[in-house]
């Protein structure tokens, strides 16, 4: 079951509102009920959603520069990229382990 944000510890203070971003490439049934849930999950606990959805046809470098630009959104604190994204794309490690910003420690 998942954690609520009500059910969160009295004492724990949060600055900021955690926030998961998503990009899906194509139009996938499976891909798009999986994220659909994922920020349904969001919602319910809380966290801010943001996606970016791509056409079938997307490049690798579109779906790179769409994790670039929610890497440098300091409201994005983890990105899911929905796999799979394209066939041929090689490697697809690439977009997995697109460099991430210094996170600041406060």
């Amino acid at each position: 079951m998942p954690l609520r944000s009500s059910e969160l510890p009295a004492n724990l203070t949060c600055t900021q509102t955690p926030g998961l971003a998503v990009v899906i490439v194509g139009d996938r049934s499976d891909s798009a009920t999986y994220v659909r849930m994922k920020k349904k999950a969001c919602a319910d606990a809380g966290i801010a959603s943001f996606d970016c959805d791509l056409p079938g046809d997307a490049s690798q470098a579109d779906v790179l520069a769409a994790v670039e630009a929610f890497n440098t959104n300091p409201a994005v604190h983890g990105i899911l990229v929905q796999l799979p994204v394209r066939r041929g794309w090689q490697p697809v490690a690439a977009v997995l382990t697109a460099p991430l910003p210094s996170c600041p420690s406060t």
